[in-house]
């Protein structure tokens, strides 16, 4: 589960784990990645991040738009989407905020033996123009952020 302040109120979302053998190479990644749902289950947003680490517990990573596969150092690529209809039809985008200095994702445990993955993040959006839903916010920032989970291939 992850947990964090959007925008100043709590934000509960479940979370998901999965090894990019194909971004990895020799030197395992994981995704992390953060879903909301509306009752009957469809979804509503992603929040994203990717190529982090295997091998490095305790590790603060710095977050960026997106990276190449060579690096993969102490740097995560991050998103966040939102989604409407069932919750298949992207609805807005948004780019990180590379100017926010505090965006950052920590790995605090990391048990491969029981596959499990724990850590806290920040992390500040803009939506990317033009927009398609009025109601969403311009920028989107997550704050004191945790979570864990269970890492799957």
């Amino acid at each position: 589960m992850g947990y964090a302040n959007k925008c100043d109120k709590k934000w509960t979302a479940e979370t998901g784990c999965r090894i990019n053998d194909e971004i990895s190479g020799p030197a395992k990644t994981v995704g992390v990645s953060f879903l909301t749902y509306t009752p009957i289950g469809e979804q509503r947003e992603h929040l994203t991040f990717s190529c982090v680490s295997l091998i490095r517990q305790g590790l603060t990573y710095k977050l960026k738009s997106a990276i190449d596969k060579d690096e993969i150092n102490d740097i995560v690529s991050s998103s966040y989407t939102t989604w409407r209809s069932d919750g298949d039809v992207l609805e807005d985008k948004y780019v990180l905020d590379t100017t926010e200095t505090n965006n950052h994702l920590t790995i605090k445990k990391l048990d491969l033996a029981n596959r499990r993955i724990e850590g806290s993040f920040y992390a500040a959006f803009n939506i990317k123009e033009p927009r398609f839903n009025p109601k969403n916010p311009k920028r989107v920032v997550f704050s004191n952020g945790t979570f864990w989970g269970v890492i799957h291939d």
